[in-house]
């Protein structure tokens, strides 16, 4: 997976295969929304920051995310950990899917954002 920023507010991340998404996806009687689970590093000590996307497109082998700001961040995550941000609740989706196989959980930790 490559992330790299393709607009002055938007990173587009590409992968190996086309994938799509969950925009949301209910648990435990609670909406989580796609956009609000990826996690950005805004710096080198480390400062993690969610809630940044304003919307998410997927384009074939592409997920092309529009940000609320034009802040710059370092690295991005998805999913953001084993449980929801700030709760002990487990991930439970929404997901990234391979498109050919189904196969959900095309997870990536800390990757440079170019």
């Amino acid at each position: 997976m490559n992330a790299y920023y393709s607009g002055e507010s938007e990173i587009t991340l590409t992968f190996d295969q086309k994938v799509v998404i969950d925009q949301d996806y209910y648990t435990n009687g609670r909406k989580r929304l796609m956009k609000d689970q990826f996690v950005f590093i805004v710096d080198k000590k480390g400062t993690l920051i969610n809630s940044v996307v304003d919307m998410l497109k997927v384009q074939n082998k592409k997920i092309i995310i529009k940000l609320n700001s034009d802040q710059k961040y370092l690295f991005i995550s998805w999913p953001p950990n084993k449980e929801y941000l700030n709760t002990k609740e487990i991930y439970n989706g929404p997901w990234i899917y391979g498109l050919a196989n189904n196969i959900g959980a095309l997870g990536f930790d800390n990757r440079k954002i170019n």
